[in-house]
């Protein structure tokens, strides 16, 4: 069985045979037998076997080298399929992610640490007034009357606390709108970003002037009733 490799091989040709190990000393590890086979009797000299005692310590340094490249590129291969793999499944999130905020009926911003705008959806420019690649170039605290409103959400974001603030945000054809600010941390990409969500409140103010005029007719009905 040791030569069945070589089906035609007789044996009763040969007179001598010397066997070498391929052994590998660094971390004792046998990786196959070299044969030396000779049709007369014969035999080896000091030099001929320290001959192929380094012979055979070549080879098995190069077995073993090709089956650890073997290793490496099967190891390559899966690492590749696993990126590959995260990658589109870290699209297909974010895809998702760029699909809900797009239809959004709220203004949503993607902030980096400094408060510079890296996304914007569409609402977010149609309540600012201003063009969604040009939100892009602009820091969020630009957008409001006074910057120091919001300002604290975003350290306050990064540190893991979702924060609600109120303020005047400016239009760009220079009206006044009051909002709340809702802001939490985000990570995109393996990075730190500030998702911040802007609540146009006009409506609510308006209800609540409304609301306290209301109030107070019914407090000046009821004093000329009491009079």
């Amino acid at each position: 069985s040791r030569f069945r490799e070589f089906p035609g091989l007789d044996l009763t040709e040969y007179a001598s045979l010397y066997c070498l190990p391929l052994y590998v000393y660094s971390n004792s590890t046998l990786v196959g037998v070299m044969e030396l086979l000779y049709t007369r009797e014969k035999g080896f000299s000091d030099e001929e076997i320290n001959f192929f005692t380094t012979l055979t310590g070549i080879l098995s340094t190069t077995i073993q080298n090709e089956e650890l490249q073997g290793e490496l590129r099967k190891m390559n291969l899966e690492l590749e399929q696993w990126v590959t793999e995260k990658t589109e499944e870290l699209r297909a999130s974010e895809e998702r992610y760029r699909t809900l905020v797009e239809s959004a009926c709220e203004s949503i911003f993607v902030l980096a640490e400094n408060g510079d705008i890296v996304f914007a959806n569409d609402q977010a420019s149609r309540l600012t007034g201003v063009p969604k690649f040009k939100l892009i170039h602009k820091n969020l605290l630009e957008l409001f009357v006074d910057p120091s409103q919001p300002k604290g959400i975003l350290s306050e974001a990064f540190q893991g606390h979702e924060s609600l603030r109120q303020g005047e945000l400016k239009r760009a054809d220079g009206t006044v709108v009051p909002v709340d600010v809702i802001a939490v941390g985000l990570r995109l990409m393996g990075k730190p970003f500030v998702q911040s969500v802007i609540h146009d409140t006009s409506s609510r103010a308006r209800l609540e002037k409304l609301l306290a005029e209301k109030e107070q007719e019914i407090a000046a009905l009821k004093a000329k009733v009491s009079s």
